[in-house]
């Protein structure tokens, strides 16, 4: 028997060439919280963020929003996470938030990692599959099953 449910979604649609918009939704039984990020697809820079919760199980949740601003700057590159732990963690934020903000930056993050790859353009090409896989793996080397030197 179920007894509690979550869901957390994202997507990334490009604004433009230069910047990513990333909107991520929290969902549970108490919980309603979404953040939105704009992202500067060249450096990995937050370039803005905001978060609403429409829905939370005590009003004083409303003031972790406060702080999402502070993702504002930070670079979406080795050691985020460790500064988002720091920054949002505890009796500074929200978990649920933090948790939020963590799945956009690891989603953003493989896909600077893929792009970089040439990831993207992989179901557009002629390719076959072990073609695509094999010009792929050098960049992606031993970071999934699909991946792995063998």
């Amino acid at each position: 028997m179920k007894i509690f449910q979550r869901s957390i979604h994202s997507t990334i649609r490009e604004d433009d060439e230069r910047k990513w918009i990333v909107n991520s939704d929290f969902l549970d039984l108490e919980h309603s919280i979404h953040l939105e990020l704009t992202i500067d697809t060249k450096s990995g820079e937050v370039i803005s963020a905001s978060a609403q919760m429409s829905k939370s199980p005590f009003t004083r949740c409303m003031k972790a929003l406060e702080g999402v601003r502070k993702l504002e700057g930070m670079k979406i590159e080795r050691g985020i996470l460790s500064l988002v732990h720091k920054e949002f963690s505890g009796h500074k934020s929200c978990t649920h938030l933090m948790e939020l903000i963590i799945d956009s930056i690891r989603l953003v993050g493989m896909m600077r990692v893929g792009g970089r790859a040439g990831y993207p353009g992989v179901y557009r090409s002629g390719e076959t599959e072990d073609e695509k896989i094999a010009r792929i793996t050098p960049k992606l080397k031993n970071t999934c099953l699909v991946f792995t030197e063998r």
